[in-house]
C-alpha cells in the first residue's frame, strides 16, 4: 500500500494545484447565476484572474506551466486585457 502514500514533492505539486484553482471558484462563483443577469460580473473576475495568475506565475515551483496556459491563450484573455 506504499503506492497511496504521497511524497513531499506530490503533495507541494497539488498545493499548488489547490492554490491556482481558488482564484477560479471564487470567479465561478461570481459569475454564475440561475435567476440573475450575471454578464456584468464577468469583466471584473477576468482581470482578478489574470492579476491573480500572474502573481501566482511567481511563487509556483512546479505547476508554473499550468498557471501561464492560461495567460497564454489569447483566444480568451485578448478580448478582456488588451
Amino acid at each position: 500500500m506504499t503506492h497511496l502514500l504521497m511524497s513531499d514533492r506530490e503533495y507541494d505539486q497539488l498545493a499548488e494545484v489547490v492554490n491556482i484553482l481558488a482564484p477560479f471558484v471564487d470567479a465561478t462563483d461570481l459569475t454564475q447565476g440561475d435567476q440573475s443577469v450575471t454578464i456584468s460580473c464577468v469583466l471584473p473576475p477576468v482581470l482578478v484572474l489574470n492579476r491573480a495568475l500572474s502573481q501566482l506565475s511567481l511563487e509556483m515551483k512546479f505547476a508554473v506551466p499550468l498557471v501561464k496556459a492560461p495567460q497564454a491563450s489569447n483566444d480568451f484573455w485578448v478580448c478582456f486585457i488588451k
